[in-house]
């Protein structure tokens, strides 16, 4: 079970067992009892390890890698005698997403003209619209530091002010106040919930509490920007990967679509 553990032979990867499935499928010659290992075979090894621990081996541990590499081709030949390799679903998927990544690479696009890039903008200007941005600051009111941290916070709204309000409250690990952000960055810092009821606070004063995935916080919204249509100018080529990504998923299916028409499908349902 050591050997398993070893980072000398889990370097070699998983990749061994598809490489040599794909070798016997294709190789009408393949001879199970004949393992040839040349000078590119042996460089590859040396170089996995290379990436893997940041120094090419020695003299030794390359030849711990040569064996562990044997070993592991012995046992993946054993496997494909007794057809270990025919219903396994893992390999069976493996092998269908490697296809496909390298029939993909046969199917080519025409490259997209600048009046093309700029029609798929218009058609799509929503899609490249900048959020709202919203600027906020708060104070936060801890249940772990409180015995009622929402009652601390409804009585701290009484009194507090724009030159006061860094008195209330407690520690908060990230900002007190935030500027020019968006719904998704405070859904992720704060939660949902706060996202969605600091949207509906009136602004220019201060407003709570809100809850979050931390506590309760009072709130002050300073200013809220609408989103804004972008300039083509600026996201143009974000846009052209856009449309050379949709027009490559387009050749892409209906090559596909032509391959399957290639296999006659029986289903007995």
């Amino acid at each position: 079970m050591r050997m398993l553990k070893d980072p000398l032979f889990i370097v070699l990867g998983i990749g061994i067992l598809l490489f040599f499935i794909d070798d016997r499928v294709n190789n009408d010659s393949f001879d199970n009892r004949h393992i040839f290992l040349g000078k590119t075979e042996v460089e590859n090894i040396a170089n996995q390890w290379a990436q893997s621990i940041g120094r090419r081996p020695s003299s030794q541990e390359l030849e711990r890698l040569i064996d562990a590499h044997l070993d592991e081709e012995v046992m993946v030949r054993e496997a494909l005698s007794m057809g270990l390799d025919q219903n396994d679903i893992v390999i069976r998927r493996r092998l269908a997403q490697r296809a496909r990544l390298l029939l993909e690479d046969r199917v080519a696009i025409e490259p997209v003209a600048p009046e093309e890039v700029l029609q798929y903008f218009k058609t799509h200007k929503k899609s490249y619209r900048s959020a709202e941005q919203i600027s906020f600051s708060h104070i936060f009111f801890s249940p772990e530091e409180r015995s009622d941290s929402r009652a601390d916070a409804e009585a701290a709204l009484t009194q507090v002010n724009d030159t006061n309000w860094k008195q209330f409250g407690d520690t908060f690990l990230l900002q007190n106040s935030y500027k020019d952000v968006s719904a998704g960055r405070i859904r992720r810092d704060f939660g949902s919930r706060f996202s969605t009821n600091l949207s509906k606070a009136e602004s220019n004063r201060w407003d709570g509490p809100i809850q979050s995935v931390y506590g309760h916080h009072l709130v002050l919204l300073s200013s809220r920007a609408p989103p804004k249509d972008a300039i083509f100018e600026k996201v143009k080529f974000e846009v052209q990967k856009d449309l050379e990504l949709e027009r490559q998923n387009s050749a892409n299916d209906a090559y596909f679509d032509q391959l399957r028409k290639q296999y006659t499908v029986e289903i007995n349902r």
